[in-house]
C-alpha cells in the first residue's frame, strides 16, 4: 500500500511539474503572447511558419523563440530588449534573412514610421 501512496504521489507531481512548464512555454510563445502580430502559415511537426507584422509604434509582449531561421519582406527599425540585458536596435533591410537563437525572453518594438514585416520559420526541436 505505501508503494501505491508513493506511486501515486510521485504521479500527481510529475503531472503539477509538467502542467507548469507547458504553461510557461506557452507564456512565452509569441503567437499566444501577442497574437494580433503573428500570423501562422504553416505548421507541423517539424517546422512553424510564422507571418510577423508590426505596425509602426506597435510593440509586443515578453516571449522567446525557439532556433530559427528569418526573412525581411518589409523593411524597417525594430528595438529588441532582452528580459535581462541592454536594448538593441536593428536597422532590417529588404531580404534579410539568417538563422539564429534559441532566442531568450526578449520584448520587440517597431521604433520606426513604417510597417516591418517578418517571415519566421521556427524549428521545432
Amino acid at each position: 500500500m505505501l508503494n501505491l501512496r508513493s506511486f501515486l504521489a510521485g504521479a500527481v507531481l510529475a503531472s503539477v511539474v509538467g502542467a507548469l512548464v507547458v504553461r510557461t512555454a506557452l507564456s512565452q510563445d509569441p503567437v499566444m503572447v501577442t497574437p494580433d502580430l503573428y500570423k501562422v502559415l504553416l505548421e507541423n511537426q517539424n517546422i512553424r511558419v510564422l507571418e510577423v507584422t508590426y505596425q509602426p509604434g506597435q510593440s509586443e509582449g515578453w516571449h522567446s523563440h525557439p532556433r530559427y531561421f528569418f526573412y525581411v519582406v518589409e523593411p524597417g527599425k525594430l528595438r529588441s530588449e532582452p528580459e535581462s540585458g541592454e536594448a538593441e536596435e536593428f536597422d532590417l533591410e529588404l531580404g534579410l534573412n539568417g538563422l539564429t537563437g534559441p532566442v531568450s525572453k526578449h520584448s520587440v518594438k517597431n521604433v520606426g514610421d513604417s510597417v516591418v514585416r517578418l517571415l519566421a520559420i521556427e524549428l521545432k526541436p
